[in-house]
């Protein structure tokens, strides 16, 4: 697909649509829920969905079509984090086997998560530049006592109620 990503009809609204542009209403816009972790997710990366859900659904940037490329964003965070504590561990430089100064792999390795982060980031109005464009209000409050509750029983199928 050639030129810009399309913009989801939700960001749209809550950017209050600068550009003064009609906005397709017509395009499937699936309802926002919250969601439990999948299980197959690292430890810091389910944390890090769990810090992310409630924002995500209040302001209705999160629905069931959307869970890989959160697993994903989550999973690459969790990638990012051990990577830059195990380059802290030995420092910025390492030295070859031959003897040589090289950049720490682990190092590198914590950059191209930090890129890819970055890029699902963006899809969620992550990045810094997605949330000065936000603005307006959020769509309602999460409801944090009912939500949840009926999650902690099974996965997407509790959801469906």
């Amino acid at each position: 697909m050639r030129g810009r990503k399309p913009t989801p009809t939700a960001l749209k609204v809550i950017r209050g649509n600068p550009g003064k542009r009609r906005i397709e209403h017509a395009c499937p816009e699936p309802e926002a829920l919250f969601a439990p972790p999948p299980d197959w997710l690292a430890p810091l990366a389910a944390e890090r969905w769990r810090q992310l859900m409630p924002e995500l659904v209040r302001w209705g940037l999160f629905t069931r079509l959307d869970a890989d490329s959160l697993a994903a964003y989550c999973s690459y965070y969790a990638l990012f984090r051990d990577q830059l504590a195990a380059a802290a561990e030995v420092g910025a430089v390492v030295a070859t086997p031959s003897g040589y100064a090289m950049t720490n792999p682990h190092l590198t390795n914590a950059n191209k998560a930090a890129r890819m982060m970055q890029g699902f980031g963006t899809e969620f109005g992550l990045s810094p530049a997605a949330r000065v464009r936000l603005k307006g209000t959020a769509q309602g409050e999460l409801p944090l006592g009912d939500v949840p509750a009926k999650a902690a029983g099974s996965r997407w199928d509790a959801l469906d109620d």
